[in-house]
């Protein structure tokens, strides 16, 4: 049985990430309302481990191992029953790991630092449900200390600490690569290879100082959610 735990107030997500980030590293955040995959937030607690992949290393989804008719979870209450996460896998595919997909898709990008995926085993999480406007903390069946232990972190109630982003320089790609990516791409839907293509232009920002990214987040959710 899944343990939850319905939460008394709202907890802010990016504060408790900021306070500990190695034990809430992941937040899935839905900042407009309204709409039917914009009603919850998860921020995803205590992973027990995590894998990354990077350039030519093997796929990093061998690494996963889910039964085929896995065991249902039982929620202790019906009011909790539609929650979206009560345990498993965070995952990040990069648009490179199409070539592990697609054997015919190959990428020439410049080197990266950035990994191709990760995948991270996660048996708790804190969700908010904004159409109801209530909150949750879970955690799977043989881990119910992280109930506690999630109680603890909110019990200090940390205020996000917002820095002040620094001076940057913006370098916009020469816009003949655009041209010559959407020349290409009439061809190729004249042809019939294709029948949409999402183009896009490189922007590279150059902070002269270190830019916190948490800061930098919550400024461009509040005017580009």
């Amino acid at each position: 049985m899944i343990h939850c735990q319905k939460l008394e107030q709202q907890p802010d997500l990016l504060a408790l990430h900021q306070l500990k980030p190695d034990c809430y590293p992941y937040l899935l955040a839905s900042n407009t309302e309204g709409q039917v995959n914009t009603r919850f937030s998860i921020l995803m607690a205590y992973p027990d481990f995590s894998k990354i992949q990077r350039k030519g290393e093997t796929d990093i989804l061998d690494n996963i191992d889910v039964p085929l008719t896995p065991e249902p979870k039982i929620l202790p209450n019906l009011e909790y029953s539609d929650l979206p996460f009560l345990g498993g896998w965070f995952v990040y595919l990069s648009y490179e790991y199409a070539q592990f997909i697609e054997a015919g898709v190959h990428f020439h990008g410049v080197e990266t630092s950035q990994p191709i995926a990760l995948i991270s085993r996660v048996p708790a999480s804190i969700i908010i449900d904004h159409d109801k406007n209530t909150s949750y903390i879970i955690s799977e069946e043989n881990r119910p200390e992280l109930v506690e232990a999630i109680n603890d972190d909110l019990s200090v109630n940390h205020k996000l600490d917002l820095q002040q982003i620094p001076q940057s320089e913006v370098e916009e790609e020469n816009s003949n690569i655009y041209r010559d990516y959407l020349k290409k791409t009439r061809e190729y839907i004249f042809e019939g290879d294709i029948f949409q293509a999402n183009l896009s232009r490189k922007w590279t920002v150059n902070f002269i100082n270190k830019c916190d990214p948490v800061s930098l987040y919550h400024q461009l959710k509040q005017h580009n959610p």
